[in-house]
């Protein structure tokens, strides 16, 4: 009994020890995970307007209250805590955030400082952040003109674009890396199109899926996409990349009382009332960055290659042979590969010349996934080959700035010569004195033999003429029938190809019945918020569709200035507006719909499109 418990103690001793051993290397790596970093609400403010600063600590499992020094001009005061906690991919992580509200008692320039926090024996510190404090109507005062630049130069704060590239000199056809962020603060941002710039002088990969993320920028926490792609200059000189644009749809306020309709005024206000009064519109956006000088080098002369193949980058060459055992006359068939980085529309392949020795075919390349692939038929002549030539792959290193040169082979063949009886012959007249002397006589084809027929064959007619049998002229007008209904199909399908209008016009109608048809299962199925969100989608698609226009363009009053008079017009706008308000207020408000206005929504959704099919 006594070693039963002895031994149940060493167990316990060991598994005591065990815990505490993880217990420590968890606090290790929970401390190296730790960060902290301070934002607020905005940088620039009124005189008197509070504004929020949250000092957020991520990765530590308990966070202590601090204290902000006190700042000449700056009145703040500690609310609470707010902790999050998340699992992404099994992983759980956790952010606590201190929240303070800071009250700004005169105008001018002022540094709320670094905030130190002790977590577990060490020191985390956040950086200082610059707050500019204004007199009161200074972010919105001046003229009526002077109020859309201010709160157009608001709006810039809130979501711009940077366009920066890995490096800002480079060698012709060098790969280069470039980004392109897109920085977003306090808005509700959707349909993020795919940025353009100005490339002259470059050639650009296509956007890679775009990146999310956040990011810090002074004092402000931004959500940030990041697109991503591969440009190659094609010439030397100082070249200017971008700047770089980008078209977004951002959900705003509708303007009240004396403000401009088409202004951006006060619409970061934030009044719950106009959730439900259905004040809320979404507007299309062009942010643009500023454009880069970049300069582009020649590549250097000295110790370049004769065979250079016009790769710049870091690049793998592979070549293989097969078979390697082979008579004479029989294909070889020579594989290249070449994968890198850099521009494969630039490389070429080392080239496989004929000689006394092998006849070379024309090369057969792909090109795919950042490779290239050359495959080749060679036939050697003779069987005193011994072996296919080394081939040498030249490419210059901009990272070490030198020529490089990547060597395969020689290959090493066996080639056998034929055997007696698989030479090539030629079937012809004996050759000999046996022709002349008469002994064997030369054969002239085709009159040593005669074929019997066994039928008679068709009949026809003496002198037929083909064109006034009434079969060949049906045929014929058949055929021509056939080729005009092609050649018709031929034009509409390419009409439709260039002319995007006529094409979203026609597509219009079919899209609307299918979008309609997927709103009537969430009407039946009482999802309230998946029904406006598909009415809202299905009119606002068909409109675009059926006017040309960017779907998120679509309104009552963009859609006046293409509209012609028409009975009951009116009222239809009328109706579609209400749709609208609807849709946002279920969509943004979350308000609440009976189901009868479910389905007078959906009847109306269907009566507007069909007034729009029979009057447009």
């Amino acid at each position: 009994m006594c070693k039963v418990v002895q031994r149940i103690l060493n167990h316990s001793v060991v598994i005591f020890f065990v815990l505490i051993a993880f217990a420590v290397m968890a606090g290790s790596v929970g401390a190296q995970d730790i960060t902290a970093v301070a934002t607020v609400s905005a940088t620039k403010v009124e005189l008197g307007t509070a504004f929020q600063l949250t000092v957020t600590v991520n990765g530590a499992d308990a966070v202590p209250p601090v204290q902000l020094p006190k700042i000449d001009g700056l009145e703040s005061r500690y609310l609470g805590p707010s902790t999050r906690v998340s699992i992404i991919n099994g992983k759980m992580s956790r952010s606590t955030g201190l929240m303070f509200t800071v009250i700004p008692l005169k105008t001018g320039q002022f540094q709320i400082p670094a905030v130190t926090i002790p977590i577990n024996g060490q020191n985390y510190t956040t950086e200082a952040i610059t707050i500019t404090v204004v007199d009161s109507g200074g972010l919105n005062s001046g003229p009526a003109n002077g109020t859309n630049q201010n709160s157009a130069s608001a709006l810039r704060d809130k979501i711009f674009i940077v366009l920066s590239t890995a490096k800002r000199e480079a060698y012709v056809n060098e790969p280069m890396a470039l980004s392109i962020k897109l920085f977003m603060s306090d808005l509700d941002v959707k349909n993020v199109q795919y940025p353009t710039f100005e490339h002259e002088g470059f050639v650009v990969d296509s956007f890679e899926e775009p990146l999310r993320g956040q990011q810090v920028l002074g004092g402000v926490n931004y959500q940030v996409m990041e697109f991503h792609a591969f440009i190659y200059p094609t010439r030397t000189g100082d070249l200017t990349l971008g700047p770089a644009k980008l078209a977004a749809n951002i959900l705003i306020k509708n303007s009240r009382g004396d403000r401009q309709a088409d202004g951006f005024g006060d619409f970061f206000a934030d009044d719950i009332f106009d959730n439900f009064m259905g004040r809320y519109e979404t507007k299309t956006i062009m942010v643009e960055s500023a454009n880069i000088g970049l300069k582009i080098s020649d590549l250097p002369d000295e110790g370049k290659p004769a065979d250079f193949s016009g790769g710049v980058g870091k690049y793998k060459f592979e070549m293989t042979v097969s078979p390697t055992a082979v008579k004479v006359g029989d294909p070889l068939t020579v594989r290249m590969r070449i994968a890198g980085d850099g521009n494969m529309k630039s490389v070429t392949f080392p080239l496989l010349k004929g000689s006394d020795d092998f006849k070379v075919y024309d090369p057969k390349i792909s090109q795919h996934d950042g490779e290239k692939i050359l495959e080749q038929v060679v036939i050697p002549k003779n069987d005193r080959v011994t072996a296919l030539p080394a081939v040498g792959f030249s490419y210059f290193d901009p990272t070490d700035q030198m020529y490089r040169t990547v060597t395969q082979g020689p290959f090493a063949l066996t080639v056998s010569p034929l055997t007696k009886g698989e030479e090539a012959k030629v079937v012809g007249i004996p050759v000999g004195d046996s022709v002349e002397t008469g002994n064997i006589m030369p054969e002239e084809l085709g009159r040593d033999i005669r074929f019997i027929k066994e039928t008679m064959g068709p009949l026809q007619k003496r002198h037929f003429v083909l064109y006034r049998d009434v079969k060949f002229i049906l045929g014929f007008v058949f055929f021509v029938l056939i080729w005009l209904g092609l050649w018709l199909h031929f034009q509409y399908m390419k009409r439709l190809t260039t002319d995007i209008r006529l094409a979203r016009r026609l597509h219009a109608p079919r899209q609307a019945r299918n979008d309609l048809a997927v709103a009537g299962r969430f009407l039946h199925e009482k999802d309230v918020r998946k029904f406006y969100d598909s009415i809202f989608k299905t009119l606002q698609e068909y409109l675009g569709n059926k006017f040309h226009l960017p779907a998120g363009a679509i309104s009552v009053e963009a859609l006046k200035g293409y509209l012609k008079v028409k009975n009951g017009q009116d009222q239809t706008l009328a109706t579609l507006h209400e749709i609208f308000n609807e849709c946002d207020l279920v969509r943004f408000a979350s308000g609440q719909v009976l189901e009868d206005k479910m389905k007078s929504t959906f009847q109306q959704a269907q009566e507007i499109i069909d007034f729009f099919e029979r009057n447009y």
